[in-house]
């Protein structure tokens, strides 16, 4: 994630982008023959963009925009075979791109957490369908120039 425009009262947007080493990971949970296997796929095209105030992070928003169609396993446990097989039947059945290209979240209220980090909640449009989603989100200032963003739900 990189800066790209400061402005008042330290209110800093920053550009969301699969170009600058970012990654939105996406986590699967499959069941085979009794056992439980847990999977991770990774979108390689998306864009977004954070108004970050960092004295007041309650008045920050987060909008992202991810190609459906760009989802890819690069799970090095698995098969070549078995990570495309995964990555297509994620693309084409569960999130069904061809349909729906574009999974979008949008925040709409974000609070700061008692220990440590922030409550970011917002609308999740995924396959048409939009359902409120919160996560947990920790900002992390890494430069002027550089914030990190970990966030799981």
């Amino acid at each position: 994630m990189r800066t790209s425009l400061e402005m008042g009262n330290r209110e800093i947007v920053h550009v969301i982008s699969s170009r600058d080493a970012s990654t939105i990971v996406a986590q699967v949970h499959e069941t085979r023959l009794m056992r439980r296997f847990k999977d991770f796929l990774s979108f390689e095209s998306f864009t977004g963009e954070l108004q970050y105030a960092s004295d007041h992070p309650e008045k920050s928003r987060l909008r992202i925009d991810i190609d459906a169609s760009s989802v890819v396993c690069r799970d090095s446990s698995l098969r070549a075979s078995k990570q495309q097989r995964l990555a297509e039947y994620v693309r084409d059945l569960a999130l069904n791109a061809a349909a729906h290209p574009s999974i979008q979240f949008s925040s709409y209220q974000i609070s700061t957490k008692a220990l440590r980090g922030l409550i970011v909640e917002g609308a999740l449009t995924l396959c048409g369908t939009t359902k409120a989603v919160k996560m947990n989100a920790v900002f992390s200032e890494r430069n002027a120039n550089r914030l990190d963003i970990e966030a799981d739900s």
